[in-house]
């Protein structure tokens, strides 16, 4: 006896976000800074978050470079003697 199965068809799908022309999967950060934050929530809604704080938006990482530890040494060596 030969038996055939027919799928039914799903109306479920996973749920996603469009920010900016892009689709991005659910749970997903898009965007995060020091002034804000968009993440696509595990339902597949936008949701934003603004820093209360205006001083934190202008405030900038400074990421060393040889040069800087350069001066710092010689600052160091200096203030020492």
């Amino acid at each position: 006896m030969e038996t055939s199965f027919t799928p039914r068809p799903t109306t479920a799908s996973t749920p996603t976000c469009v920010f900016e022309g892009t689709v991005y999967p659910a749970g997903s950060t898009i965007k995060a800074n020091n002034c804000t934050e968009v993440t696509c929530s595990n339902t597949g809604k936008l949701l934003t978050w603004n820093n209360p704080d205006p001083a934190a938006c202008h405030a900038s990482v400074v990421t060393p470079t040889m040069g800087t530890y350069i001066i710092l040494i010689a600052f160091l060596m200096f203030w020492q003697s």
